[in-house]
Order: structure tokens, then C-alpha cells, then sequence
């Protein structure tokens, strides 16, 4: 099966690395500006250890894809889909919880195997706007409102379209629209190959529109079709007064697939 780059896939990404060691038992260890003055921070992992018990998450997505449709890989289909926004939620170290409602921005998320919440086509925009989370609370988790800043524009990439050839004997630079504002962009690399050698890089990076990725990276891979991802938001972390924490981000995030070649 040809794994793709998908919107929650890339999500799972950077939830790995912004929450850690989900699941653990040991207590979180939040910086202390993200905890004591709730101050809003740039997209980046968060220098903490532990565990988050929520995770509430809204994305506006761009995606430019190709696959093959034949056997031969003769035949490409193309796929363009743009604004794809998603609100979730997601409810740590518990098999089953009931939050109560979970809304975002005064719109209720559609709960989904037990600690799961999603809204597809959240309504948001990136226009440095506060939007608003709220949990209703109940016996399994206390209720909370907490708000978060979007960036003013998305992350765009410039660089490359759909289908470019990129070169395994030469550094890949990727660039993209800056927002100008103290922000990070995470940067990621998927290929397509099943036999063991696909492509896989990933680094967080200064929001100053442009990134190259070295030549050692592609060396000794076969020809694939890879997904370049640019990532680019806020987060914050809270404490809630039983010691739970939660971690809240809003990103956007732009994919493109492109052809390694030799």
C-alpha cells in the first residue's frame, strides 16, 4: 500500500513532536511562561516532558497531489484541494472519556470513537483572530474555555508545483510565504517507495521563507513520488486546576507532491 501524506497523518506528526511521550505516567513538566502566564508562543515543540491529556487542534490545509491510476505507472490522476479545514479533539489516557460538548468557536465537534471530536469544514480563518475552545466538563474531565490567536496568513509553498522533477544530486530548497511574525514552519519530506527506502525527513525551521534540505538526504534512494509539507501556526499550553493539562494549536499547512529523479 502506497502510504500518503495525509491531513491527519501529518497532524499525528506534529503531535509526536510537540506532546512527546503520550500515554506515559509521569507528570508533565510545562515551560513555565506557557503555563503561568498563558502567553501564546510560536509553533515549535514545547520544552517539557510528561503527558497532555488534551489535544485540540484546527487546520487549514492545501493539497496538491498526483498519483498513478495503472499498474505501469502511466496513467496519473491529480488531486487539488484547497481551504480543507478540520477542527479536533483528542482525550489522552483514557480508553473511553465523556467531556461533555466540545465546541470550537461556538460550533460543536461530532464525537467519534469515544475520545475523539472532529468538525469538518470549521469555520476560521487566518486573520490573526482569537478562536475559542470549549469543553463542557463532566465527572471523567473537568470543563474548560481557553482562546488562541491565528496567524495572519497561511504557508504557501513557492517554490515547487504538482509533479516537479527534483534532482537526487542536488539540495532541495523549498520557499514559501512568510508571515512575519515570529513564527516557526515545520518542514517534511515523505516518499512513496515500498521497498524499504523511502524518503523521510523532517526539521523545524525560522519562518524566513525559504529552506534547503541537503543532497545527502537523497542519496541511494530509488525514483518516488514525494510530499513536500510546510507547517505553520501557534500553540499554548494550559493547567487545569485538577493537574490536567492541555495543549492547544492552530496551523496551516500546505502539501505538495513532486517526482524524485536522478
Amino acid at each position: 500500500m502506497t502510504y500518503r501524506l495525509s491531513i491527519l497523518s501529518t497532524a499525528a506528526v506534529i503531535m509526536s513532536l510537540l506532546i512527546g511521550l503520550i500515554g506515559c505516567d509521569d507528570a508533565i513538566e510545562p515551560s513555565p511562561s506557557s503555563t503561568e502566564t498563558n502567553e501564546i508562543v510560536p509553533f515549535a515543540p514545547p520544552d517539557f516532558n510528561g503527558q497532555i491529556h488534551a489535544y485540540l487542534e484546527a487546520s487549514i490545509t492545501d493539497n496538491d497531489w498526483y498519483r498513478y491510476t495503472d499498474i505501469k505507472r502511466t496513467k496519473l490522476a491529480f488531486t487539488n484541494l484547497k481551504d480543507y479545514k478540520l477542527a479536533n479533539a483528542v482525550f489522552y489516557n483514557v480508553t473511553q472519556v465523556d467531556p461533555g460538548t466540545v465546541s470550537f468557536n461556538n460550533n460543536f465537534l461530532f464525537n467519534n470513537n469515544h475520545n475523539y471530536f472532529y468538525l469538518d469544514d470549521a469555520a476560521f480563518e487566518f486573520d490573526s483572530s482569537f478562536y475559542t475552545w470549549s469543553i463542557e466538563g463532566s465527572n471523567d474531565f473537568p470543563g474548560f474555555t481557553d482562546s488562541l490567536i491565528a496567524p495572519s496568513k497561511k504557508v504557501h509553498i513557492l517554490s515547487h508545483k504538482v509533479y516537479d522533477q527534483i534532482s537526487k544530486s542536488e539540495p532541495l530548497t523549498i520557499t514559501w510565504t512568510p508571515a512575519n511574525e515570529d513564527l516557526s514552519v515545520y518542514v517534511a519530506l515523505q516518499g512513496d517507495d515500498t521497498t524499504g527506502h523511502a524518503i523521510t525527513f523532517s526539521e523545524m525551521t525560522e519562518d524566513d521563507g525559504s529552506f534547503t534540505i541537503p543532497s545527502s538526504v537523497f542519496v541511494n534512494k530509488p525514483n518516488q513520488r514525494v510530499t513536500i509539507s510546510l507547517n505553520r501556526g501557534t500553540y499554548k499550553i494550559g493547567t487545569l486546576d485538577d493537574g490536567k493539562n492541555y495543549l492547544m494549536t492552530i496551523y496551516s499547512q500546505h502539501n505538495v507532491d513532486v517526482r524524485l529523479v536522478d
